[in-house]
């Protein structure tokens, strides 16, 4: 039987530069064994799975004042769901923190403001 994918957290930021500099620095995520990339320059997003539950979808919007990147983490496992809300506490507690200083790289590399957006 196969499971739906179910949304545990959402994490947005702006960074204030075009998303035709934003994306690349998104999209470029270092290669990790057991994880599987999908990046999709044209459609400004990239799928990060890995392990048997995890798997993070990313997206660049252009807004005003420069690039909405929001990030979505969801629990795709096929089997043991009923493990999930125990091996994802400490993933999803440091997600936040994680996503900020993503968010400060690209901003430092870019020289530009960065800020993350509360409760999207």
């Amino acid at each position: 039987m196969s499971h739906p994918k179910k949304h545990l957290r959402t994490l947005q930021g702006i960074v204030e530069a075009p998303v035709e500099q934003v994306t690349p620095l998104v999209l470029d995520v270092p290669p990790v064994e057991g994880v599987t990339v999908d990046a999709d320059p044209a459609a400004r997003t990239v799928a990060v799975q890995g392990g048997w539950w995890y798997r993070s979808e990313t997206t660049v919007t252009p807004v005003p004042e420069g690039s909405l990147i929001t990030q979505k983490i969801y629990n795709v496992a096929q089997r043991l769901r009923w493990g999930v809300p125990f091996v994802s506490r400490t993933p999803l507690r440091d997600a936040p923190a994680a996503f900020a200083r993503q968010l400060e790289t690209i901003g430092t590399r870019l020289g530009v403001p960065q800020r993350t957006v509360r409760d999207p």
